[in-house]
C-alpha cells in the first residue's frame, strides 16, 4: 500500500512537472545535495538556459568535485554572467581546479584589470590563482610584475603581493616595503602571514606530533628565519602605519612567531586607540592557537585596562576559545593549570587593592547631591578620560555657546544611551547649559574629581570573574565566598552581581542558601536575579527552592512565576510527583494564559501516565485564546518519557484534537501521532501543508520535517513549484536523509530532466520544448529588488535539534518564532527560509533591518538570562545590502558571497554588515570596523563592520537643550508677567472673597515651592560646601512650611 501512495505521488510529479524555471531552480538544489554524475550533466545543460536558471546552476555546481564542471564554468567568466555568478565560478576552481586553469585566469584579469564594475571578480581571479598556481614560474611572474607595478592598480598590486605568498621561493618582500606606498605595506604584511601559515600546515602534515604552538625551530626553514628578521628592521615604522597596517603586522608576527610580537601587540592594545584595540583583540580572538607564547599574552590581557564593554567581552572570548578549544596534551595542561592558578591569585589581589582603595572611599561619595552622583557614576561607566578632560575644560574655559560643540563630541565616543540613563543625561545636559561661571567652576571640580582607575580595575576584576564562571575555574570559589561576603555587607552591586553569577556558574552550593534568602524578600529586582542564577543549577535543591516559591504562588500572575517555570522546563523532573502536584494547581486555579501554558508543559515533563487523562479533560475546559496546543506538547512529551500509557486511549485523544480548529492543535496531533507510529496523521500534515500559507508551512517542517520518510519526502518535492515558492525550506530537510533514499531521488529528478530535455536537432515543434511560455510568464513575475537580507542562524542546531524530544523541539521553534520571526515581521520584513536553525528575510529598508536584528540579538540575551550555560543559544547574524531577484517571498538570487564571507569569522551573538549596509545606515546606527585579517577573504571583496547600537544620544541632548532654551525662556515671561500683576494690583484696591484669597495663595505657593527649589540647586552647583548645602536645604524647606502654615492661618481668618 505504501509503495502504492510512493508511486501515486512520483506519477503527479512526473505529470505536474513541466520544469519552468522555478522548478528547475528547486531541482538544482536536490541534485547539489549528492553531487552525482547525472546530477552534474543535468546541471552543465542548464548552463544554456534564460539567467537565472543559469544563476542556479552555477551555484549548484559550485561543489562538486568532478573536473568536468570547472570545465564547463570557466569560459562563463567572459560571458554576459553576473557577478555573483562570476564569484561562484571562481570559488569552485579554486577549490577544484588545478595549475591548468593559471592562463584562464590570467586572460582574465588582463581583460578587465581596468573594468571598476567587474573588480570583485577580478580580486576574487588573484585569489584563484594563488590557490591552483603551485610553483609555476609563469603564475609567479606575473604575480611579481603585477606587484612590482608602481603606476599600477593599487588593489591589483595587494591582490598580486598576497598572491606570493603561496610560492616557497627567493622573496622580494623587503624591496616591496621600501617602496611605502600606501596599502602595498598592509598586504606585504598579510602575504607574511599567509606565507607562515602555509609553511605551518605543511609542517603539521609532516608530523604526528601533537604541537602547542605554530612552530617548533626544528623543522624551521630560512625564509621563516628571513621573514623574522625583516619584520624587525620594520618595527621602526609600526607608529606610523594606519590601523589596519598595523593589525597586518601583528598578524605577521604571530605567524611567523617573533619573539617581540608581545611588544608590538601590547603597544596597540594600550594605545588609547580605540578602533585599532577592537581590531587587535579580534585578531588575538581568531588566531589564539596559533600563539607562540600564550602565557605571557593572557598575563598582560588579565592586566590590561579598555574604555568599553565590547574590548572586555572579547577578552574574554580569546581566553574561552583557547581553553575550551586546545589539545589536552601535557604542554597545554601544564600551562592551564598554572593559569588558572595565576587568575585566582590576581583576582584576589586586585580585590584587595579595589577594597582599599575605592570601596573605603566610596563613603565620600554620598556627601554629593544626587543628580550629581549619578551624572559622577555616569561619567565613570560611559566616558573615557579624554573626553571627561574636554567636559571640564569645556566648563572651565567657555560659556554655554560652544554647547553644541562639546554635545558632538560626547555624541562621537558615545553614541547610544539607554532608558535607564535617560535622566541622567538630562542632568548632565542641565550642568553644560548652566551660563553662570561660578556653577560651572563647582560642576568642573566635582566632574575632575572621577577616578577612572576605579573603573578599570573593577573591569578586571568582573572580567577575571567571567572568565572564572565560563572555564568553571573551580579551585576559585574560596575566594569568591570571601569577596562575596564583602561586597554583601558593603555593597559594590557590579561586582557583587558578577560573584553570585560565577559562584552560580561554579554550581557552588553556598549560594543556593543566598539566593534561597533573596528569594523570601519582596524585592522584585533581587527575586529576578535570584532565579536568573538558579537557572545555572541542576541538584535538587535548587529545583525545590523553585518549586516552593510557585507554590505560594498558584493563583497568581507573575513574571517571576513564569520565569520560574520557563527554567523547570529545561531541568529533568520525570517522576516527580510533588512538582506535578504543584503544576496541576497552577493549571487549575492560575487565569494566566502564559503561566497555564509553562505549567501544563512542565506537568508533560514530568512523565506521569496519570496525567494524560487530568490534561485531556482540562484540553475541553479551554476556550480560544487557551494554551490549547500546550495540552498535546504535553501529553506527546508523557508518551515520549513513558512506555506505560494506554495507546489505544492516547491516539483516541489525539484523533479527537484533529478537530479543533486551531491549526498548531492539529499539527502537534498530528506529531504526536506519527511519533506513535500512526501513517494517517502523514496525510493529514500533507492536507495542511497544500494550504498556501508559508508561517503554517514552515510550522510543519520545523516539527514533522525530520522524519525522514520517503514518501514524506517526494510529497515535499511535489510542493517545490512556484506557487508555494518553499524550497529553500524543503532542500534542507531533503539532505537530512539516508544516502540510499537520496540516491532515488537524485536519479528520479534526473529522469525527470531527461523527459523535456530533447535534442535541439529534433525539435520540430517549440511548443514542446521545456515550457516556452511558462518561462516567459515566470520571469514577468520575478521581481528585482534592492533589499537588506539579514541572515541569522543557530550554532550548533542539528547537533542541538538531533538530541531534543518532540516537545523540546517544538518549544525550541516557540522560541525562534516570538524571538527573531516576530521582529523581522514587525520590521516590515519578509521571511524567505526558516529551516534548521537557519532564518532568512529580506527588508526593503536597511535601517529597519539592521533593527530587528538588534531586537533579535537582544531578544536572545533575555532569553540567555534564564538558561544555564550549558543551554544558552547562541547566534551569528549577517547582514548584506543588494539587488536581489525575488518571486512570491522566496530570494532566487543574490550575492551570497558576501555573507558567506562574513561567516567565517565565526563571531557569536554579534550582527557583522558590509559597506553597502553601512553606507546606508551610518548615520543612524554606532558600528566598528572589523579586522579583514580574521575573514577568509582578508579584504579583498570589501570591509565589515559590527553593528554596535542604534544612535541616540545627539538627539536626545539637543531636545534637552531646546527643553531647557523653553523653560528660561518661560520663566523670563513669567517673570515679566508678576511684574505687570504686581502693578496692576497696586493700581486696583478691591477686595477679593476668601475663595479668591486661597485661589491666590495657593498658586503663589506652588510658585514659591518652584523658586525655593531653583535656589537650592543654585546653592548645589555654585558651592562645594557640603554643610551649607544641606543646612540650606533645610532652611528652604522650612521657609515653605512656614508659608503653608501662615497662609491657611490667613484664609481661616
Amino acid at each position: 500500500m505504501e509503495k502504492n501512495i510512493l508511486q501515486t505521488i512520483k506519477l503527479e510529479i512526473s505529470k505536474n512537472f513541466k520544469l519552468i524555471p522555478y522548478e528547475r531552480i528547486a531541482f538544482h538544489k536536490i541534485l547539489a545535495i549528492l553531487r552525482t554524475e547525472n546530477g552534474m550533466n543535468v546541471l552543465v545543460r542548464d548552463l544554456a538556459g534564460d539567467p537565472l536558471v543559469r544563476e542556479s546552476a552555477i551555484a549548484a555546481l559550485r561543489d562538486f568535485e568532478n573536473p568536468a564542471v570547472a570545465a564547463a564554468l570557466a569560459p562563463l567568466l567572459d560571458a554576459d554572467t553576473s557577478m555573483a555568478e562570476k564569484i561562484t565560478i571562481l570559488d569552485h576552481i579554486e577549490r577544484r581546479g588545478s595549475v591548468g586553469h593559471a592562463g584562464e585566469m590570467i586572460a582574465f584579469i588582463e581583460a578587465h584589470r581596468a573594468d571598476q564594475k567587474l573588480a570583485p571578480a577580478v580580486l576574487k581571479a588573484f585569489d584563484v590563482l594563488r590557490a591552483v598556481g603551485g610553483d609555476d614560474d609563469g603564475v609567479y611572474d606575473f604575480f611579481l610584475r603585477t606587484a612590482r607595478d608602481a603606476e599600477g592598480d593599487i588593489a591589483l598590486r595587494r591582490a598580486a603581493v598576497l598572491g606570493l605568498s603561496s610560492f616557497r621561493r627567493a622573496l622580494v618582500y623587503e624591496e616591496l616595503l621600501k617602496e611605502n606606498a600606501p596599502g602595498v605595506a598592509q598586504a606585504v604584511y598579510q602575504s607574511i602571514a599567509r606565507y607562515c601559515e602555509n609553511f605551518a600546515r605543511s609542517a603539521a602534515e609532516d608530523s604526528e606530533d601533537e604541537q602547542l604552538f605554530t612552530y617548533s625551530s626544528e623543522k624551521e626553514d630560512g625564509s621563516i628565519l628571513n621573514i623574522r628578521v625583516l619584520l624587525s628592521k620594520m618595527t621602526p615604522q609600526f607608529d606610523e602605519y594606519s590601523d589596519e597596517t598595523k593589525v597586518a603586522f601583528l598578524d605577521a608576527m604571530i605567524a611567523c612567531a617573533h619573539r617581540e610580537f608581545l611588544i608590538y601587540i601590547m603597544k596597540a592594545l594600550t594605545s588609547r586607540n580605540r578602533a585599532l584595540v577592537i581590531m587587535a583583540l579580534h585578531l588575538v580572538r581568531a588566531r589564539v592557537h596559533r600563539l607562540a607564547d600564550p602565557d605571557k599574552l593572557f598575563r598582560n590581557l588579565i592586566a590590561l585596562s579598555v574604555e568599553s564593554a565590547i574590548e572586555n567581552a572579547v577578552i574574554v572570548e580569546i581566553f574561552q576559545r583557547f581553553f575550551t578549544g586546545m589539545q589536552e596534551n601535557r604542554k597545554n595542561l601544564l600551562l592551564r593549570d598554572k593559569l588558572f592558578n595565576y587568575i585566582v591569585v590576581t583576582l584576589e589581589t586586585y580585590f584587595e587593592t579595589y577594597r582599599k582603595e575605592f570601596m573605603v572611599a566610596e563613603v565620600a561619595e554620598k556627601d554629593f547631591p544626587e543628580n550629581f552622583r549619578r551624572i559622577r557614576h555616569f561619567i565613570l561607566e560611559r566616558f573615557t578620560p579624554e573626553l571627561r578632560r574636554a567636559l571640564i575644560a569645556y566648563l572651565k574655559n567657555e560659556d554655554r555657546t560652544g554647547i553644541h560643540k562639546i554635545i558632538v563630541a560626547i555624541a562621537g565616543s558615545l553614541p547610544h544611551v539607554s532608558t535607564e540613563e535617560g535622566e541622567t543625561v538630562e542632568f548632565l545636559v542641565e550642568v553644560l547649559f548652566d551660563n553662570d561661571p561660578k556653577a560651572r567652576e563647582v560642576s568642573a571640580g566635582r566632574i575632575e574629581s572621577v577616578n577612572f582607575e576605579k573603573k578599570f580595575l573593577r573591569d578586571r576584576i568582573v572580567r577575571l570573574l567571567r572568565i572564572i564562571g565560563i572555564l568553571d575555574i573551580e579551585n576559585a570559589a574560596t575566594a569568591l565566598v570571601k569577596m562575596f561576603n564583602y561586597v554583601k555587607k558593603y555593597p559594590d552591586p557590579e561586582i557583587l552581581n558578577e560573584v553570585g553569577e560565577t559562584l552560580s556558574y561554579l554550581k557552588y552550593s553556598y549560594m543556593l542558601g543566598e539566593l534561597e534568602v533573596a528569594l523570601a524578600t519582596e524585592n522584585t529586582v533581587e527575586q529576578r536575579r535570584s532565579i536568573q542564577l538558579l537557572a545555572q543549577f541542576s541538584d535538587q535543591r535548587s529545583l525545590n527552592i523553585m518549586t516552593d516559591f510557585i507554590k505560594d504562588k498558584i493563583a497568581q500572575s507573575s513574571p517571576l512565576t513564569a520565569s520560574i517555570l520557563n527554567i523547570l522546563l529545561t531541568r529533568d523532573l520525570r517522576g516527580n510527583v510533588a512538582a506535578g502536584h504543584i503544576f496541576r494547581k497552577i493549571i487549575e486555579e492560575n487565569t494566566d494564559a502564559e503561566i497555564r501554558r509553562l505549567a501544563i508543559q512542565c506537568l508533560g515533563k514530568c512523565g506521569n501516565e496519570s496525567d494524560i487523562d487530568f490534561l485531556n479533560g482540562i484540553f475541553y475546559t479551554l476556550g480560544p485564546g487557551d494554551p490549547k496546543e500546550a495540552i498535546v506538547q504535553a501529553i506527546g512529551a508523557i508518551t515520549e518519557l513513558t512506555a506505560n500509557f494506554n495507546r489505544r486511549q492516547v491516539i483516541n485523544y489525539l484523533q479527537e484534537y484533529l478537530k479543533d480548529p486551531g491549526i498548531k492543535v492539529r499539527i502537534y496531533s498530528c506529531a504526536v501521532l506519527i511519533l506513535m507510529g500512526n501513517k494517517g496523521a502523514i496525510k493529514i500534515i500533507q492536507d495542511m501543508m497544500i494550504i498556501k500559507n508559508k508561517q503554517i508551512q514552515r510550522e510543519i517542517l520545523s516539527i514533522v520535517g525530520s522524519l525522514r520518510s520517503v514518501e514524506f519526502a517526494y510529497f515535499l518535492i511535489s510542493l517545490m513549484k512556484e506557487d508555494y515558492a518553499i524550497s529553500d525550506d524543503i532542500v534542507p530537510i531533503l539532505s537530512l536523509l539516508p544516502p540510499e533514499e537520496l540516491l532515488e531521488i537524485d536519479h528520479f529528478i534526473v529522469n525527470l530532466f531527461k523527459k523535456y530535455e530533447v535534442p535541439d536537432s529534433l525539435i520540430t515543434d517549440r511548443s514542446h520544448a521545456a515550457g516556452t511560455a511558462e518561462e516567459k510568464a515566470l520571469f514577468k513575475r520575478v521581481e528585482s529588488q534592492a533589499v537588506t537580507i539579514l541572515r541569522v542562524s543557530i550554532r550548533g542546531f542539528s547537533e542541538l535539534a538531533g538530541r531534543l524530544k518532540l516537545a523540546d523541539l517544538i518549544m525550541l521553534h516557540t522560541v525562534l518564532n516570538a524571538y527573531a520571526i516576530a521582529p523581522i515581521q514587525a520590521g516590515r520584513g519578509v521571511v524567505s527560509r526558516m529551516c534548521e536553525g537557519i532564518v532568512v528575510a529580506y527588508f526593503p529598508d536597511p535601517l529597519a533591518a539592521s533593527s530587528a536584528a538588534m531586537t533579535i540579538l537582544s531578544n536572545l540575551r533575555e532569553f540567555n538570562r534564564n538558561q544555564s550555560l550549558h543551554n544558552a543559544i547562541a547566534i551569528e547574524a549577517q547582514l548584506m545590502t543588494d539587488t536581489a531577484k525575488i518571486i512570491q517571498g522566496e530570494v532566487l538570487s543574490a550575492s551570497a558571497y558576501r555573507i558567506e564571507s562574513m561567516t567565517t569569522a565565526g563571531l557569536a551573538n554579534r550582527i557583522l554588515f558590509d559597506e553597502a549596509t553601512g553606507r546606508a545606515i551610518e548615520n543612524a546606527f554606532h558600528a566598528e570596523r572589523m579586522p579583514g585579517d580574521i575573514f577568509s577573504a582578508r579584504g579583498s571583496i570589501g570591509a565589515f563592520y559590527e553593528l554596535v547600537s542604534p544612535r541616540n544620544f545627539l538627539d536626545a541632548a539637543e531636545s534637552m537643550i531646546q527643553k531647557l532654551q523653553k523653560i528660561e525662556q518661560s520663566r523670563q515671561e513669567l517673570q515679566m508677567q508678576i511684574d505687570l500683576e504686581l502693578k496692576k494690583h497696586k493700581q486696583e484696591q478691591r477686595s477679593p472673597t476668601a475663595i479668591a484669597y486661597a485661589q491666590m495663595l495657593d498658586g503663589f505657593g506652588k510658585i514659591l515651592k518652584s523658586e525655593l527649589e531653583e535656589v537650592n540647586k543654585y546653592v548645589q552647583k555654585r558651592s562645594l560646601d557640603r554643610d551649607l548645602i544641606g543646612t540650606v536645604g533645610k532652611m528652604l524647606q522650612n521657609i515653605h512650611k512656614r508659608y503653608i502654615v501662615e497662609t491657611s492661618k490667613i484664609v481661616i481668618k
